[in-house]
């Protein structure tokens, strides 16, 4: 049996929350009040004034924000991955963030609709502003802008 073992610094997950003005009157009266998994690398602790890239981790249709962050038995979950590839040198630092984009209709959505709510403007004029007003962001600091990951619903 493998036992599953951390073998360094393991970074840190925050569940932050967020209150969303462009979900708050959505068609489907979905919350507008969610949960915002942000994963801070080892290095963030570190002191100074380091800067750290975003990358933000998009789940599939029927998953949710935080399903990444997962425990799993025999593989590594989202920031498990990142910590080793960073501690491998594969990876540069990062932070990573878990929005939630579930809908009543059972899916998560990242797109403009009148039918469903302005989940693409969620993300870009609300989350990523959030993000970068409450982290050590490099678009905090500079031009650099973030970067998405993962798949939506026209995958």
């Amino acid at each position: 049996m493998t036992l599953k073992r951390p073998r360094g610094p393991a970074g840190t997950l925050v569940v932050l929350e967020h209150t969303s003005k462009i979900l708050e009157d959505n068609p489907w009266r979905d919350p507008h009040v969610r949960k915002l998994g942000v994963w801070l690398p080892p290095q963030y602790d570190e002191g100074g004034k380091r800067r750290f890239p975003v990358l933000y981790d998009l789940v599939g249709f029927t998953g949710s924000g935080l399903a990444h962050t997962n425990w799993k038995p025999f593989g590594d979950n989202v920031p498990e991955r990142a910590a080793r590839l960073i501690r491998e040198e594969k990876m540069g630092p990062a932070i990573i963030v878990f929005p939630d984009c579930f809908t009543a209709l059972g899916g998560n959505q990242y797109v403009n609709s009148s039918a469903i709510g302005d989940y693409a403007d969620y993300l870009t004029k609300e989350i990523v502003p959030f993000v970068d007003r409450e982290s050590a962001s490099t678009a905090a600091a500079s031009a650099n802008h973030p970067a998405a990951t993962g798949r939506s619903s026209t995958a």
